[in-house]
C-alpha cells in the first residue's frame, strides 16, 4: 500500500477499523448511512438503529467481498437491495472521506492493485511460490487475491478439509477449495489425500466417516460437495477396547448440563482421569445464553470451568467497580445521561440499567472504599469546575491508572486473571480514545466524551459482549473443565470431548446471500439447506460424548423488544399472512426465529395495545426504582465519608 499509494483511495496514515469501531463509524454517521425509520423499520427490515448498524455491517462486507458494484443494487427492483446500495455507496464515501478503510475494503485495495496493469507485475515480481493454510476458510476476493499473487510463477499450494467448513466467518465458502483443481489448466492441480487419523481412537474416526459418507454429497450441477475419501485410524496403533462414542440424552438443555456434570465428577472421581482440564464441552456458542446451564451445573458440583469466551466479561466484579467509578468520574448519571427516546425502556435501558447495578456494587461496602470516595469527588469537582476554555491535563485512561492504586482495585490487581481483564479496560479506552481523538478532558468535550463513551462505545460493548482474558501461553489451565466452539478446539488435544446440544445446529448468513446473490460474479454453489453440523473432534481424542438433548428457547427475543413492539411485529405477522404470505414467510421478514414467534404468541397473543402500554409503564417504573437504589446507596457512600473526615 505504501509502495502504490497513487493507486490508494485513501492517503497517508490512513486508519483501519477493527469489527469493533467499524460498528463504531457507522453508529457515528447512522443518519448519512442509513437514515431514519420509515413506518418503525430502518431500511425497511430493521427495528431499531442498533440492529440495522449491526445488519448493515455484514452486508457492507459481504458487498465488498463479493465485489459487488452498488451501482447494480441501487438499479434493483427490490426496495430493500436498493437502499442498501444507496447505504452503502454513502458508507463507504465516508471512509475514504475520513482517510479509514475496514478489513473488507483494505483486501479490495490490494485486489485493485493486482488487478490494475501498471501495478500488478510490481506488486507480484519476486513472488516464486504462494503457500496457503486453512484453505476451506477463505472467500470469494481472498481467492481471488491468491490466485493472481501466484499467476506469475504458476506454484500455488493450498491445504485444507471442507469437512471443517461449518463455520463461514467473513463469507467463507467451501467452493474455494472443492473447486480449486478447475481454476488450472489441464490436467489441473494435483490432489493430494491425508485420509489416515493418527490421533483419534478408532471407534471415533470410524463413527466420523460413516456419519459423513452417509450423507448425500453429490452435486447435480457440477462439483460435488466433498471429496471422495475415507478416514481411518492409524492401523499401526493400539486402541483399547471401550466405548469411545457414546450420547447423552437428556429432557432438555437443563437435564443434559446436570448429566453432563455428572459425568465429569464420575470421571475425576474414578479416576479415568487426572485433572479436569482433560475435558472439553465444545458447543456451537459459548455466550452465557448457551454455555451457561452447563456451567452452572458444574459449579453446583464445585467443578471449575474455564469459559473465557463467553462474552460475560462486564459480569465481572473489577471491571463492574470500574465501570461505576468511570460513570461518576464523567457525570454519566441523572441528568447526565441525556434522556430522551433512548431512556427507559428505549435502546439505552440495559446499558443504564447495568450502570445502575455497577453504582449500587460500589456503594454497598463504603468502609472498603473511603479513599476511593475522596479521589472521585475530587476528580468529579475538577471536571464540572472546568471553565470555558480550559482544560485538563488528562486523558480517560489516566483516571484508569490513578484507580489502580487505590483500594479495591489495588487488591483485585493481585489475582491474575482480575489484573488481565482490568488491563482489557485499559486497552478499551485506548482504542476509545484513538477512534474518536479524544487527547485530554476539556470545558468543551466533557459532555461528548461522556456520552461517546457510554452510549456509543460502553453500550456497543455491552450490548455485543466481549470475552475474559485469555493467556496464549497456557490457553487451557489446569484444573478448570475448558468450554468453548468447535472451531476454538481445532487442532487442540483432550483425553475427553463432549460435544453439546446437536440437536440445535448453528445459522448462517443465507439471508445475505439471498438478497445479494444475484449480484455476485459466479453463480450460487451450496443449496441452502447443505448440512453443516459436525466435524471431527479436535486431536488425540480417547473419549467422544454426544449431548443430544432438545434445547429451549432461550430469553433473547424477549430482552431486545418492549411487549408493545412484541404486540406489533404479532401483527404484521397477522396482516402478511392474511395477504397470502406464509407463516414462516412472515416469520423471516418480521425477523426472529419460529421458536421465538410461537413464544410470543404464546405469551403476548390476544393482548391489546394499551395492555402493552401497561406493561411497560410497569417495565419503566421498575427501571426508575432500580436508578433510586443507586442514587440513595451513592448519598449514603458521600454522606458516610463526610461523616468519617468530621
Amino acid at each position: 500500500m505504501q509502495q502504490h499509494r497513487q493507486h490508494a483511495v485513501v492517503g497517508p496514515n490512513f486508519e483501519t477499523l477493527d469489527d469493533l469501531t467499524q460498528l463504531l463509524f457507522i453508529f457515528d454517521h447512522f443518519e448519512e448511512i442509513g437514515g431514519g425509520p420509515v413506518e418503525g423499520r430502518y431500511l425497511g427490515r430493521w427495528g431499531s438503529e442498533w440492529s440495522a448498524i449491526h445488519g448493515l455491517r455484514d452486508y457492507f462486507n459481504k458487498i465488498t467481498e463479493e465485489l459487488v458494484e452498488p451501482e447494480a443494487l441501487a438499479s434493483s427492483g427490490a426496495a430493500f437491495v436498493q437502499r442498501l446500495g444507496a447505504a452503502y455507496s454513502a458508507y463507504r464515501g465516508l471512509l475514504f472521506k475520513t482517510n479509514r478503510l475496514d478489513f473488507a475494503h483494505l483486501q479490495k485495495l490490494v485486489y485493485d492493485l493486482l488487478t490494475d496493469p501498471t501495478s500488478a507485475e510490481s506488486v507480484t515480481r519476486g513472488i516464486k511460490h504462494v503457500l496457503v493454510d486453512e484453505y476451506q476458510d477463505t472467500n470469494y476476493i481472498q481467492e481471488q487475491i491468491l490466485l493472481r499473487l501466484a499467476a506469475g510463477a504458476g506454484n500455488l499450494c493450498v491445504v485444507g478439509d471442507e469437512d471443517q467448513s461449518l463455520y463461514r466467518f467473513r463469507g467463507a465458502t467451501v467452493r474455494n477449495i472443492l473447486e480449486f483443481p478447475t481454476r488450472f489448466p489441464p490436467p489441473g492441480a494435483e490432489l493430494v489425500k491425508l485420509e489416515v487419523n493418527y490421533r483419534s481412537h478408532r471407534q471415533i474416526v470410524d463413527a466420523y466417516d460413516r456419519w459423513m459418507r452417509s450423507a448425500d454429497w453429490s452435486n447435480p450441477k457440477g462439483q460435488p460437495f466433498r471429496y471422495e475419501k475415507r478416514i481411518v485410524a492409524d492401523p499401526d496403533a493400539e486402541h483399547a477396547d471401550y466405548p469411545a462414542v457414546f450420547a447423552i440424552w437428556g429432557r432438555d438443555e437443563l437435564d443434559e448440563a446436570e448429566r453432563f456434570a455428572d459425568l465429569v465428577a464420575w470421571l475425576k472421581r474414578s479416576q479415568v482421569i487426572a485433572d479436569y482440564s482433560q475435558v472439553a464441552l465444545l458447543l456451537r456458542s459459548v455466550r452465557q445464553e448457551h454455555s451457561g446451564p452447563y456451567l452452572r451445573a458444574l459449579e453446583a458440583r464445585s467443578i471449575p470451568a474455564f469459559c473465557p469466551r463467553a462474552r460475560a466479561y462486564f459480569e465481572n466484579e473489577e471491571v463492574r467497580l470500574m465501570v461505576a467509578c468511570f460513570a461518576l468520574i464523567l457525570g454519566y448519571h441523572g441528568e447526565g445521561r441525556g434522556g430522551g427516546s433512548e431512556g427507559p425502556g428505549g435502546a439505552l435501558a440495559a446499558l443504564w440499567g447495568y450502570v445502575d447495578g455497577c453504582l449500587v456494587d460500589l456503594a454497598r461496602e463504603p468502609g472498603r472504599y473511603s479513599e476511593l470516595t475522596a479521589a472521585l469527588r475530587g476528580w468529579v469537582a475538577e471536571i464540572e469546575g472546568l471553565q470555558e476554555g480550559e482544560a485538563l491535563d488528562l486523558r480517560p485512561a489516566d483516571y484508569f491508572y490513578r484507580l489502580l492504586a487505590m483500594r479495591p482495585f489495588r487488591d483485585l490487581v493481585q489475582n491474575e486473571n482480575r489484573a488481565r481483564n482490568l488491563a482489557i479496560f485499559s486497552q478499551l479506552l485506548n482504542t476509545f480514545q484513538n477512534y474518536y481523538h479524544y487527547q485530554v478532558v476539556t470545558y468543551a468535550n466533557r459532555k461528548a466524551l461522556r456520552l461517546h463513551f457510554f452510549s456509543s462505545f460502553l453500550r456497543l460493548l455491552h450490548d455485543g459482549g466481549i470475552n475474559e482474558y485469555e493467556d496464549r501461553n497456557e490457553p487451557l489451565p489446569k484444573g478448570y473443565v475448558q468450554v468453548m466452539t468447535v472451531h476454538q478446539a481445532k487442532g487442540l488435544q483432550f483425553p475427553v470431548v463432549a460435544v453439546g446440544s446437536l440437536d440445535s445446529p448453528g445459522g448462517t448468513q443465507k439471508m445475505i446471500d439471498r438478497d445479494l446473490g444475484p449480484f455476485y460474479d459466479r453463480a450460487p454453489f451450496e443449496p441452502a439447506k447443505r448440512i453443516t453440523a459436525l466435524t471431527l473432534p479436535p486431536r488425540a481424542c480417547p473419549v467422544l460424548m454426544l449431548g443430544l438433548g432438545t434445547r429451549k428457547g432461550t430469553d433473547m427475543a424477549r430482552r431486545s423488544f418492549t411487549a408493545e413492539q412484541i404486540i406489533g411485529h404479532l401483527r404484521q405477522a397477522e396482516i402478511m399472512v392474511a395477504e397470502g404470505k406464509t407463516v414462516r414467510e412472515a416469520i423471516r421478514l418480521i425477523g426472529v426465529t419460529e421458536q421465538t414467534y410461537y413464544r410470543w404468541r404464546k405469551e403476548y397473543g390476544g393482548m391489546d395495545t394499551s395492555q402493552a402500554q401497561r406493561l411497560n409503564e410497569l417495565e419503566r417504573q421498575n427501571a426508575r426504582l432500580k436508578r433510586i437504589v443507586a442514587d440513595q446507596a451513592l448519598d449514603i457512600l458521600i454522606l458516610k465519608e463526610v461523616d468519617r473526615r468530621n
